[in-house]
């Protein structure tokens, strides 16, 4: 399976993720204020995140290469993935 770059940085944008630009570009995820996870993405619009690259970011996320799929495509909302990060005790 493959994913475009660009498609899954607009998703995990909309879940809560913000964009950090250093010399590789990080997403953080933030819960309470506090930054609990990151995931670094492929740069370019039109790059393809491969089956590697996708479990790679499902391990930073914290999650099963299924639920990260769910969430870059939109079915695991942004509660659930908070939820599943307070279920892990990520957010002490």
């Amino acid at each position: 399976m493959l994913l475009k770059s660009e498609k899954v940085i607009q998703s995990l944008s909309k879940k809560g993720f913000k964009i950090v630009d250093s010399h590789h570009k990080f997403m953080e995820y933030y819960l309470d204020g506090k930054p609990i996870l990151h995931t670094k993405i492929s740069q370019g619009a039109n790059h393809d995140l491969d089956n590697f690259l996708i479990a790679q970011m499902s391990k930073q996320c914290k999650l099963s290469k299924k639920d990260f799929l769910d969430l870059a495509n939109c079915p695991l909302s942004k509660e659930n993935y908070e939820k599943k990060i307070r279920d892990m005790g990520l957010d002490k």
